[in-house]
């Protein structure tokens, strides 16, 4: 054999070896039900126990929770990441949340299984936030099982002091 058609058969022999991985990855990204919402409180804030505020106050709150709700058809073991960007767009942090969606029961008349919901802390007083003045607009974004892809719309809300 001579030397280029050894190099051309290592390239068709790597090319057959990607495809096959790139193919499953994207099958696995395309079966996986996507997140449905990401909802940001703080329970502690007076008048917010489960209202939707999107602004919130540095001095008022300790925490904020940051919540994702995934339709009923998801079952099985999944991870999820949350990555939480600053008011100027650099990542904040990254939270990966292993957890398990509940098999489907049976339907029978009325009864269903509620949708999974999952969720992880932001601490706000005592870090960075407070003592480096990063207020102003923040984002949160999803991403399921490693994609690449978010897998619901960005949801922003405000840190103001």
């Amino acid at each position: 054999m001579t030397l280029k058609r050894i190099s051309r058969l290592g390239l068709a022999l790597a090319m057959l070896t990607l495809v096959p991985t790139q193919q499953s990855s994207a099958a696995r990204r395309r079966s996986s039900p996507g997140c449905r919402t990401i909802r940001v409180s703080a329970p502690e804030a007076p008048g917010n126990k489960h209202r939707r505020k999107r602004k919130f106050s540095a001095h008022k709150i300790v925490d904020l929770e940051l919540e994702v709700r995934f339709p009923k058809k998801l079952t099985g073991q999944h991870e999820l990441e949350l990555k939480i960007f600053t008011p100027k767009g650099n990542l904040y942090q990254s939270m990966s949340i292993p957890f398990s969606a509940d098999e489907p029961e049976a339907v029978t008349g009325r009864k269903r299984r509620k949708a999974t919901m999952v969720g992880a802390t932001l601490p706000v007083a005592g870090t960075s936030i407070v003592a480096n003045s990063l207020y102003g607009r923040w984002k949160v974004e999803a991403f399921l099982d490693g994609a690449e892809k978010r897998c619901t719309r960005p949801q922003k809300f405000a840190i103001k002091p």
